[in-house]
């Protein structure tokens, strides 16, 4: 049909999308073209911690500005109460039997808890939290626009200060901010400026300039470290009667003596060595299986890992050569995936991809197998969509709320 318009509606397209593609085009054709992902998860996977984390700070900030005329301790008694309860609705589901779950749920709890006593209410008067955008990816030289593309992100705050406020150390003026999370494994020196220069977070700060015709004064960063103390679990018969045999040897060849089992004066070696043993065989009828640690003893042992130097606040400025930088490398990493698809080419990186971030790739089963008919059946399935998931969110936290209100 000559003369006639055509709408292409564009993919959207997410910082996780293209670091995918950087680090393995195998993984980013399985997880973002075929959109496949693991059958299962382990809760306390990096990420569920930092989506729990992410998704009860959120509702805590908002609940801050939405309870503004309350006096400071009512304010913060509601804004703790709604994150907590967002805690309790990601961590359902056999919350009971799941060793791993009820960890994950003590952890994020304890963190909300001690990040709300670490910082003062920010002087805020205005909070967009949980929040969508659509940015087109455009050349920054010649502003053309990616026909193809367009970026979709989730920002954690949004947030406009109506008069001087402090942030961590620094001194922020009156105006537009975006605020981020980030629930790290260390936080420090490196974490700084690798967050300061961070590109996504730049890319966000540009979106939303854009979107709010307006200059971002910065990037508000929470740098949080995630706990890495794990509860004690009930010890096996089988690692018992391992630990029962090592140290049943180290008795019976006089090694176990402690402060009681010393050398006498006068004393021969051999009855020396005799008391030893003696000594050991006694510890050894004392031995006994190790119980699980309970839930009160690992919070308390949390509580008290979340001292003042987990929790870091700073803020990013960035220049216009650093917004110009980060959006022309997103208009070339479009174009080299356009040349990839054209060419119909899907490169495998055999190397550190597999096993970043200390763990094997989600799709290392799936790759190895060759596609294994049987593998990809029952390790995988079909992704849920968005509004599916945005849906379980909300039912969870409504199961969750409806529960709190009975008990």
């Amino acid at each position: 049909m000559t003369g006639e318009l055509v709408q292409i509606e564009r993919i959207r397209t997410s910082e996780s999308f293209w670091k995918a593609f950087d680090g393995c085009q195998q993984r980013h054709h399985y997880s973002y073209e075929r959109k496949i992902e693991p059958t299962h998860v382990p809760p306390w996977d990096p990420r569920n911690v930092g989506d729990v984390g992410h998704y009860a700070l959120d509702a805590y900030h908002l609940e801050l500005v939405r309870n503004s005329a309350k006096e400071p301790a009512a304010r913060f008694d509601a804004a703790m109460a709604e994150a907590v309860l967002r805690v309790r609705a990601k961590t359902q589901g056999g919350i009971e039997t799941n060793h791993e779950l009820r960890r994950v749920r003590i952890v994020c709890s304890e963190m909300i808890w001690a990040y709300g006593g670490r910082w003062p209410d920010p002087e805020w008067n205005w909070f967009k939290g949980e929040d969508w955008f659509n940015c087109p990816i455009e050349h920054p030289v010649t502003h053309e626009v990616c026909q193809w593309f367009e970026d979709r992100g989730k920002r954690d705050g949004v947030v406009r200060a109506s008069r001087p406020f402090r942030w961590g150390d620094e001194e922020c003026v009156p105006g537009l901010y975006l605020v981020e999370h980030k629930v790290r494994a260390h936080v420090g020196d490196r974490e700084i400026n690798i967050m300061r220069h961070d590109p996504q977070t730049i890319l966000y700060a540009y979106a939303t300039a854009r979107e709010e015709m307006e200059q971002v004064c910065g990037i508000l960063f929470n740098l949080i470290a995630k706990c890495p103390i794990e509860q004690r679990r009930a010890e096996t018969q089988a690692d018992f009667e391992d630990r029962r045999a090592d140290f049943e040897r180290r008795a019976r060849a006089g090694e176990i003596r402690g402060n009681k089992i010393r050398k006498r004066k006068e004393e021969s070696e051999e009855d020396f060595r005799q008391r030893a043993v003696e000594h050991g065989i006694e510890e050894l009828g004392k031995l006994e299986r190790e119980a699980a640690e309970s839930d009160e003893d690992y919070t308390a042992r949390v509580r008290a890992w979340h001292t003042p130097d987990a929790f870091v606040r700073f803020v990013a400025r960035p220049t216009a050569a650093e917004i110009a930088r980060a959006r022309m490398d997103r208009w070339a990493r479009a174009q080299l995936y356009l040349l990839a698809k054209r060419n119909g080419l899907i490169v495998r990186n055999r190397g550190e991809e597999c096993y970043a971030f200390g763990r094997p790739c989600d799709y290392l089963p799936l790759c190895d197998s060759g596609e294994d008919p049987e593998i990809l059946n029952s390790d995988y399935r079909i992704k849920r969509k968005a509004k599916e998931a945005l849906a379980d969110d909300a039912a969870a936290l409504e199961k969750a709320r409806q529960e709190g209100a009975t008990q």
